[in-house]
């Protein structure tokens, strides 16, 4: 811009009078503090009332022009842009700030130019059309500089940032705004100040960096007070409250969003009230409480009609659809999308109908209507493009390409898939990436090309490898097409590595699939240094194949374009000559890239893959085999020759047992089928719940099917065993809905597992405490006993919670208490939050933790698994639910803990649907935060006898620990299942005739049946 064209204020005001100049300003710092105050909170007042202000300001442009008073129109027109923006009159604020800036354009007025500039670049942005609204920010932003408006420079800065944010460029929003606050601090904006700091929380939040995020956040809450802005607060509370969701706090984040919701109502801002609920649906709906989540999406359609925003109105009805969608309902769900598509365009929200379009492709899909979900996302496709949306087109590309796998067209889908790999990997978004991965391997798998298959199941487990936590920077809207389980892709690349004999790289991927899990179970779980896994090396072959997909997916790309021109011109009713020419035309070029693309993958990809199948390299491969000496077999290395591991893996087909010990590993498969396994499983699972069945034929089916083709490996060990008073260790690393059963109850017709063998579960986090043996000194172990016999929170009181803790530990405080270890017994009321806090935090140990309470699964509600406590800070009959993410992120530490037991009640809400992933996850959590080991319970236990097998277990285990953890449980076990349990070993000082009553009537009782003795499993460290 050159500086003949530069009009500075002095001259404005020459120009246009000092009453003109005084309104610029007024309206200058008015746009300023509106946008920086309260950018994203539209409507500050009630849709009334600004609409009685546009009708006024509309009087005043109409007298400004009937007297040709120009800066006035200048005024009135920026003014009123403002004005339809806050009530979602968007095209009516584009016209108004258009309009003026061509008038300042025209005056040379580069402050009045910044001023509309800025705000179209806002109005672009609600309409998510960004790269539009950084176009126009990028010419506000020289102008501020050149006028020496440095708020107006801020504003500009922020709103840069905001739409680095929007395309999911954050580290360049976090360039911009780091630009934009000191200027805001040196100009003494507090509200301009919090709105880069909210602006910044977001980039962090999106970016994974949850306390970053809420460090920004509550930093910028306190300057929204200070500047009285109370809108803004609520849209910084409201952020925390995404922070929370997005961390597994659903609790928290639901405090927020009321909060929030409280602000909203407050100002009479309905808009941001509507907005609030909108959110929050979505948090029930993740929280798989869809009518709660239907509620909210209804209350806020209700609102976004009073205030006549069509966008907003858009967003409610398209999230109805999803929730319809989310419980299977598609046709119902389409109804809604199909009444949000004409409000999206009404509004020119083209990113808004984007989204639409993609949820209306995936219902159409769902219900098999495959011709027309295949037109809806070609659709879709196009606004992303015009959006310039790379990550959505990268979305859309891969459901296309999905919809011509299921109808067989491979060689149309390959080359549609290789363009949406290549825009996911531009966009470095490993979660759209991992899908489209995933999806090709199941394509080559379905061809039966097993090396290809393996070649981007690895790149898919690799891709989700880098994503931190479960947060990812892919658009909400979107997520739900990749919110299916990841576990899947790792277990199905783990059977095809199995099948391929390559156990070195199965075994690896076993341990990433249980890592995955527990993110899928425990919302915002770490990746702790203890669990973490490295992601699985690709071989030689493999790395060259990698480094040279680029050209076909680049090539891809441009195949893309022409197949979505010729569906465009396909969907017409009617075409032209010259179109049905360029169709034919366009023919030709499709089916000539598409051979190009073929080519590669038969002349390239497929020789340098198959070089791992030829003579030479499988020698190689076998070679590597024996060579890669995995977690596992290092752990079995250090703990000797009686220890064998047995992985299970419950795969697509087949079922298979990776028997492992310190120099080799060998395959298994079962002789069931997974679908098979998992009817045996819960048939078997009834049976032991149920003291008056037999359980034993059901047993006997179950091991034949799962122990049996390795039976003569473990008899081997058996033999080998020089102690006859000892038996071998089993380490088991259960798959599927295997985790629901306890090994040590399987029969062989003659005897339990537990009779031949200590049966011991293992995890990743498991290798690290497995090696170490408990020095116990009776005179220094001390217990933490804690439990619930009272009922709290509805559930269910325990009884004989208060008679089995005075049975494990023995505390000079509580005279009944008569246990084999000294220490410490908080019951019901005491047993709080704030109290294993204390007692469990820095600086203080207890190498025993023993906790009876309800260990509630909810399986298949989309909660987390918590432990009930009977309270927060205090007693509360509501009790205090500890979820796992909660436990994860607390200070609570079981460092030096021998043992933590969790033996009152493992109680599951609702039927088995997560294929027993959350078994695991309690374990594996406690295992991160430092106990060697867990002994948990797999069903409601009976009070009698698990006061009995606890005091057993203790005894013995202290009596005679070098025989270790997983004999003492065995021995306590056999005990009660022949009859001959033993007396308690009271504490000095405790009532020896209260023990050995209490061990009395547990011979008189029958716990030979599996219900008494089998629920209790131990996990990680044996010894």
């Amino acid at each position: 811009m050159s500086a003949a064209n530069f009009v500075p204020w002095e001259a404005f005001v020459r120009r246009y009078g000092p009453l003109a100049a005084l309104g610029l300003s007024l309206l200058c710092v008015s746009l300023w503090t509106i946008s920086a105050a309260a950018q994203d909170a539209e409507q500050n007042q009630g849709s009334s009332t600004l609409q009685a202000q546009i009708n006024q300001h509309e009087q005043k442009l109409a007298s400004a022009r009937s007297t040709a008073r120009f800066p006035d129109q200048v005024v009135e027109l920026n003014t009123l842009c403002s004005l339809y923006r806050q009530v979602g009159k968007r095209q009516q604020a584009l016209d108004d700030c258009n309009q003026a800036l061509q008038m300042e354009t025209l005056g040379g007025n580069h402050l009045g130019q910044a001023i509309s500039l800025n705000m179209l670049g806002r109005v672009y942005t609600d309409l998510g059309q960004e790269q539009k609204a950084l176009g126009l920010l990028n010419q506000a932003l020289p102008l501020w500089r050149e006028v020496k408006n440095r708020p107006g420079e801020a504003l500009t800065l922020t709103n840069i940032g905001r739409v680095y944010n929007n395309l999911g460029q954050r580290e360049d929003a976090l360039k911009y705004l780091n630009q934009a606050m000191p200027i805001w601090r040196e100009v003494n904006n507090a509200a301009g100040e919090a709105s880069a700091l909210d602006l910044i929380g977001t980039a962090y939040s999106y970016m994974g960096h949850g306390p970053e995020a809420l460090d920004n956040y509550n930093k910028a809450l306190p300057l929204w007070r200070d500047a009285k802005e109370r809108t803004g607060e609520a849209l910084t509370l409201g952020n925390i409250a995404i922070v929370y969701d997005f961390l597994g706090e659903e609790e928290r984040s639901l405090q927020f969003y009321n909060q929030a919701l409280t602000a909203w109502r407050e100002t009479g801002n309905r808009a941001g009230e509507a907005r609030a609920l909108n959110f929050m649906g979505k948090v029930y709906s993740n929280l798989n409480q869809k009518d709660k989540a239907l509620d909210l999406y209804n209350q806020a359609l209700t609102i976004w009609k009073v205030v006549s925003d069509p966008s907003g109105e858009a967003l409610a009805l398209n999230d109805i659809g999803r929730a319809y969608a989310d419980q299977g309902q598609n046709q119902k769900a389409l109804d809604f999308y199909n009444q949000a598509l004409p409000l999206w365009r009404q509004s020119g929200n083209r990113r808004g109908e984007a989204v639409t379009l993609t949820n209306t492709g995936r219902a159409d899909s769902s219900l098999g209507q495959l011709t027309e979900a295949l037109a809806v996302d070609y659709q879709s496709l196009t606004l992303w493009r015009a959006v310039e949306d790379r990550r959505g087109e990268a979305f859309a590309l891969s459901s296309i390409g999905n919809i011509y796998s299921r109808m067989g067209q491979q060689q149309l889908a390959l080359p549609i898939k290789m363009a949406a790999l290549s825009l996911a990997k531009d966009g470095a978004d490993p979660e759209i990436q991992g899908g489209i991965e995933t999806s090709l391997m199941t394509d080559f798998r379905a061809q039966n090309l097993p090396e290809e298959a393996i070649f981007f199941g690895l790149q898919a487990v690799n891709s989700y490898q880098q994503i931190r936590k479960n947060i990812t920077g892919l658009d909400q809207d979107l997520q739900a097409g990749f919110a299916q389980s990841k576990s899947s892709t790792y277990r199905a690349l783990a059977e095809l590595l199995v099948q391929s004999d390559r156990l070195a790289e199965a075994e690896q991927v076993l341990d990433l699939l249980k890592e995955q899990e527990l993110k899928e179970v425990v919302r915002g779980a770490s990746d702790s240094a203890e669990a973490k896994v490295e992601p699985v090396a690709l071989t030689a072959a493999q790395q060259k194949a990698q480094g040279e997909l680029a050209t076909p997916e680049k090539e891809s790309i441009a195949l893309t374009e022409l197949s979505a021109e010729y569906a465009t011109l396909q969907a017409k009713a009617t075409r032209t000559s010259d179109e049905t020419a360029h169709m034919k035309d366009l023919e030709t070029k499709i089916e000539a890239q598409n051979a190009d693309v073929s080519d590669f993958f038969k002349k390239t990809l497929y020789p340098d893959l198959a070089k791992q199948t030829s003579a030479q390299d499988a020698n190689a491969l076998l070679s590597k085999e024996k060579s890669e000496v995995s977690r596992l077999q290092n752990t079995l290395m250090e703990l000797g020759p009686h220890v064998i591991g047995i992985r299970l893996l419950l795969g697509d087909q087949n079922a298979y047992a990776i028997v492992v010990t310190p120099l080799a590993r060998e395959k298994f498969q079962l002789k069931a089928t997974p679908a098979e396994l998992r009817r045996k499983v819960l048939q078997v699972r009834d049976d032991l719940r149920n003291p008056s069945s037999d359980p034993k034929p059901h047993l006997a089916e179950l091991y034949a099917m799962v122990v049996a083709p390795f039976e003569t490996e473990l008899k081997a060990l058996e033999k080998n065993e020089q102690d006859k008073e000892h038996v071998p260790t089993l380490l088991w690393s259960l798959d599927g809905a295997m985790r629901y059963l306890p090994m040590a109850a399987l029969y062989d017709g003659q005897h339990y597992m537990a009779e031949r063998f200590n049966n011991t579960l293992f995890t990743p986090e498991s290798y690290g405490h497995m090696t170490t043996s408990a020095d116990l000194n009776k005179s220094g172990l001390r217990v933490l006993a804690m439990g619930l016999s009272k009922s709290y929170g509805g559930l269910p009181a325990l009884p004989g919670v208060i008679p089995e803790l005075d049975a494990v530990v023995h505390d000079p405080a509580v005279p009944e208490s008569h246990g084999p270890i000294d220490g410490v017994l908080l019951p019901n009321e005491r047993f709080t939050y704030a109290a294993l806090q204390m007692e469990l935090g820095a600086g203080t140990t207890f190498p025993v933790v023993h906790i009876a309470s309800h260990f509630v699964l909810e399986s298949g509600s989309g909660d987390e698994p918590y432990l009930m406590l009977g309270g927060n800070s205090s007693g509360d009959p509501q009790g205090y639910q500890l979820t796992l993410s909660k436990l994860e992120d607390s200070t609570i530490s079981f460092h030096g803990t021998h043992l933590l037991t969790l033996s009152a009640c493992s109680t599951a809400k609702g039927d088995v649907a997560e294929d027993g992933m959350e078994m695991d996850s309690l374990g594996m959590i406690a295992q991160q935060k430092d106990a060697e080991a867990v002994m948990a319970t797999l069903w409601d236990v009976n009070d009698a006898s698990t006061s009995q097998i606890m005091s057993d277990f203790y005894a013995r285990w202290v009596k005679t620990p070098a025989d270790g953890k997983a004999e003492a449980l065995r021995q306590a076990q056999l005990a009660l299942m022949r009859g001959s349990a033993t007396a308690p070993h009271p504490a000095s000082g405790a009532s020896a005739t209260t023990a050995q009553a209490s061990a009395s009537a547990a011979r008189d009782a029958n716990y030979s049946h599996p219900f008494y003795w089998a629920p209790f499993v131990l996990i990680g460290n044996y010894q």
